[in-house]
């Protein structure tokens, strides 16, 4: 939801109140959700580009286990299969969920060859600080969150390329 800009809304004695998913995590599994409140509805807007492709992946211990690291990705691709649109966030290595929009703009024009987007992604992780737990130390899902979106952005752009316009 962070990475793709979704809008949020929530239910609270009769009241609808929207939120940007930026804005509604506020720390490791918290969010600005009032005790008394209920998620309502979730809104992702809709990239109008032709070639439009999307990419998750996750390492965690266990399957169905929280992530110690996820990434996702959704790329649109121009007519000579340069990267137009890159939208790229990581979750579960930080306090919350990160969009990284220093990282998008760096690959934006190019064919997200994979020297550029980890390059990209690792500037845009380094103003960030890693959480770290009795699961996984902050050294390891700082370099797992940075495979994983390398991964989600590759599986993205690959799949936009598929996409014939």
């Amino acid at each position: 939801a962070v990475t793709l800009d979704a809008t949020l809304s929530y239910r609270e004695s009769g009241k609808t109140t929207k939120i940007a998913a930026s804005d509604f995590f506020i720390g490791p599994m918290t969010t600005v959700l009032p005790i008394t409140a209920v998620l309502a509805e979730v809104r992702f807007p809709v990239w109008a580009e032709q070639r439009v492709g999307v990419g998750f992946h996750e390492m965690n211990a266990r399957q169905s286990d929280f992530a110690f690291a996820s990434a996702a990705a959704q790329i649109a691709l121009d007519a000579e299969g340069r990267c137009k649109r890159v939208a790229v966030g990581v979750g579960a290595a930080f306090a919350i969920p990160l969009r990284l929009d220093a990282a998008g703009k760096a690959l934006e024009g190019t064919r997200a060859e994979e020297s550029l987007v980890r390059k990209a992604v690792s500037e845009a992780l380094s103003a960030h600080e890693a959480i770290g737990d009795t699961h996984a130390s902050a050294a390891y899902r700082r370099r797992v969150a940075l495979t994983m979106a390398v991964r989600a952005i590759t599986d993205a752009y690959q799949a936009a390329a598929a996409r014939r316009a």
